[in-house]
């Protein structure tokens, strides 16, 4: 388990670099109620949280803090996301994920007559929880690693969001969050900038 990991390491050393420095960086706090998916799950049976009998609805709310930093302008940061929050078992579960993003377009927003940004983040993560295997009717998946009582695995990490700049320090966030396999995640979050050299947010 710890060799399987160890590619974390590296994470915690970019973090310490990145607070010697604050240009063009921010953390964020991200809020997920809910998450959808178009497949039906193989443990649908088993999930508590859910709104339909396919799971095709989920609830699993959590919270997301992420840690960005722009290394070429205002146009591509390398961001450290962690995440924990309840599965759809109700048990407790995690994520881990680096990615980089991307600012895709930059206007401003017409409801709030603000600037804004579309942004697209494409890493990968890990993601873990107490283990499935403790209730009744679970069916084994493919590509998850038990480890006595919790379980977890690797999968690519996707963020399309889209930011309202509030203030020089401030941004409101909306987007979609991909975390799990076949699942696409809501969030709303707020977003502080240390540094920022593109705002001109009037």
């Amino acid at each position: 388990m710890k060799r399987k990991l160890k590619f974390l390491y590296p994470l915690f050393a970019f973090l310490i670099y990145s607070a010697i420095g604050f240009s063009q960086t921010n953390f964020s706090l991200r809020v997920k109620p809910i998450g959808f998916t178009p497949v039906q799950n193989i443990n649908a049976e088993i999930f508590t949280l859910k709104a339909d009998p396919g799971a095709h609805l989920l609830f699993e709310p959590g919270i997301i803090l992420a840690y960005e930093k722009y290394i070429i302008e205002d146009q591509v940061a390398v961001k450290i996301n962690q995440g924990v929050y309840l599965d759809a078992t109700a048990g407790a579960s995690g994520m881990s994920a680096v990615n980089l993003q991307f600012r895709i377009q930059k206007k401003r927003s017409l409801a709030y007559k603000k600037k804004a940004a579309l942004n697209l983040g494409i890493g990968f993560g890990v993601l873990y929880r107490n283990s499935w295997s403790r209730l009744e009717g679970y069916v084994k998946e493919r590509f998850v690693y038990t480890n006595d009582n919790f379980q977890y695995l690797f999968l690519p990490y996707i963020d399309l969001g889209y930011d309202i700049y509030k203030s020089q320090t401030n941004d409101l966030s909306f987007g979609l969050l991909y975390g799990y396999p076949n699942t696409a995640n809501l969030y709303i979050g707020w977003k502080y900038w240390f540094a920022r050299t593109d705002c001109h947010c009037k």
